[in-house]
């Protein structure tokens, strides 16, 4: 990690699981740590697992960011109840895309590349925008790292691939 981060402006570190040294030692590093679940009430439950074992490890509860995959289904969680759960004044909303995000799949391409003005889209630009720090008075032309685009296309890319 250390070497990586020596190396470039942005890291990312896509782990599958939290209960390893390796693992806690790569997000006590981390400058934000995006955690990712789907609005269903067993996600639900595993990401509350989540922060709180992030938190009684030394982990920074400024440093977590969730994003919720997959948001307008019906039978949703409701996004107050899943902040409320998760003490969370904010969580990121990464709107269902199964068109755009079937394509992007398909053609090889992140959706945010492929079809930038999805709503999955729209939600991972938003998503990068916090994680670099942008603000919404930024003009709209404002240029975007690609580097940062492909990273968050990369992880809805993941998530959305395992979603039913």
């Amino acid at each position: 990690v250390d070497h990586a981060q020596n190396g470039f402006p942005y890291v990312v570190v896509a782990t599958e699981d939290i209960q390893h040294s390796e693992q806690i030692y790569a997000l006590s590093h981390s400058d934000r740590i995006v955690l990712t679940m789907r609005p269903d009430l067993l996600s639900l439950h595993r990401a509350k697992q989540h922060v709180d074992f992030m938190l009684s490890h030394g982990i920074d509860d400024d440093q977590i960011q969730v994003a919720v995959m997959g948001t307008g289904v019906g039978g949703e969680l409701p996004i107050a109840g899943v902040k409320k759960v998760l003490k969370r004044a904010k969580v990121h909303c990464i709107p269902d895309d199964a068109t755009a995000v079937t394509l992007s799949i398909n053609v090889g391409n992140p959706v945010i590349l492929e079809s930038p003005q999805s709503p999955a889209s729209r939600g991972i630009s938003t998503l990068i925008d916090t994680l670099l720090g942008r603000t919404a008075n930024e003009p709209t032309g404002a240029p975007r790292s690609r580097l940062a685009a492909k990273a968050a296309a990369l992880l809805a890319f993941n998530t959305f691939s395992f979603c039913s």
